[in-house]
């Protein structure tokens, strides 16, 4: 508030150090204080009654880094009078003389901000940059954030990550890895960055057969127009102007995945039999739609070719010049086409045996022609999908 107070105070508790910033502003609800430090500062900005605006680290970061250096963080606050937020870091006595060797002589000065300062940052970019843990492969709702900068690589992360599964790289080279191990349903990449920037990244991906179906959106500086020219030049599916608003970000990813995922439905839904499905949206992007295409056509052929034998998804997955595992490649089938390779090869020698039963092949000959083990095992498959068995089929069409 206008005439409100902050505190500062450093206090010694038996092994802990103790350092408290106390204010009377607004207060923070008892929900609110678990949101804040779980994601981007939304308590912040439901309660807030003018324009205010942040760029901090966020508190959801802050207890990260307070808890990876042995500490922990404290929030106290009461709606309309205050908050008492206390960051705790275990510390130890030294003798000073241990220390001459391994500390600089200027180190208590006017250097220990800057010193401080990096210690933190390179703190946050460990965290921020580590590793991905216990993801989901399988999971369509990933999203690859690519931002140099730790602080709002950070950010992004926080706000995102209660809608999406977030992962991040700090450059284009990592980011490219990561694409590569999860597929991400959309990414997100800055423009000026070391190694490999935004362009770069992007015309990479879209020269990679295997990448370059998947949405990029590109964080550009004040607007700038150049920068979009050349991101449109590129294929670059959306932009967002920094300074970063979270609501926009977020509606502009959702629209990705939605997009995508309407095609991907529309494509699951199509008659199997047909080698192509054109999008009744001209946003979706159309290197998906070429590449699901091409996907489709290819696993026609390829099943028509083998209509009689035991068809292997490992066989199928040689047919795209690909030596991935199984597992690799039925998710980037089932992200292209809606469904597994095995429920799709299995919907089209049902539907084939359709037209076999239709010009009056017996049903054991159709069994055999589509490659079913026996009569039994076709009868059951045509079951589940027709809901009637293959007999009773041919005498309601006779």
């Amino acid at each position: 508030s206008v005439n409100g107070e902050i505190h500062v105070s450093l206090e010694r508790h038996s092994k802990f150090l103790h350092f408290s910033v106390e204010d009377t502003g607004r207060g923070i609800s008892e929900k609110g204080i678990e949101k804040i430090t779980k994601q981007w500062g939304q308590e912040m900005r439901e309660n807030a009654s003018d324009n205010t605006h942040s760029s901090g680290l966020g508190l959801a970061v802050v207890k990260e880094v307070v808890k990876s250096c042995g500490g922990e963080l404290a929030i106290k606050s009461e709606l309309n009078k205050g908050s008492i937020f206390t960051v705790k870091l275990p510390y130890a006595v030294v003798d000073k003389a241990s220390l001459k060797d391994r500390v600089p002589s200027n180190f208590i000065s006017r250097e220990i901000s800057h010193t401080e300062s990096s210690f933190a940052n390179e703190e946050l970019a460990r965290l921020v940059y580590r590793k991905p843990e216990n993801i989901n492969k399988d999971d369509n709702h990933i999203v690859l954030i690519v931002e140099d900068t730790p602080v709002l690589a950070a950010q992004l992360k926080d706000g995102l990550s209660d809608y999406y599964t977030v992962i991040v790289a700090e450059n284009g080279i990592p980011a490219l890895d990561l694409m590569r191990k999860y597929h991400p349903g959309v990414v997100v990449s800055d423009i000026m960055m070391p190694e490999m920037d935004g362009f770069e990244l992007l015309k990479a991906v879209r020269d990679d057969e295997e990448l370059s179906y998947i949405p990029v959106v590109l964080l550009t500086a004040n607007n700038e127009e150049s920068n979009r020219l050349k991101g449109l030049g590129l294929f670059a599916n959306d932009f967002i102007s920094k300074p970063v608003s979270f609501e926009e970000l977020n509606l502009r990813i959702r629209n990705q995945f939605e997009q995508v995922d309407q095609f991907r439905k529309r494509v699951a839904s199509a008659p199997i039999l047909e080698s192509s499905v054109e999008s009744e949206s001209t946003k979706v992007n159309q290197e998906h739609v070429i590449q699901a295409n091409n996907w489709r056509s290819i696993t026609h052929a390829w099943i028509e070719k083998n209509l009689a034998d035991e068809t292997r998804v490992e066989e199928l997955a040689l047919e795209f010049g690909s030596e991935m595992r199984r597992d690799t490649f039925s998710r980037k089938f089932k992200r292209m086409l809606g469904e597994s390779p095995s429920e799709f090869i299995m919907k089209y020698k049902l539907q084939r045996s359709l037209e076999l039963l239709k010009s009056g092949m017996p049903i054991t000959q159709v069994a055999v022609d589509c490659g079913f083990s026996s009569p039994s095992h076709f009868s059951n498959n045509f079951k589940k999908f027709f809901d009637k068995t293959p007999s009773q089929y041919v005498k309601e069409n006779k």
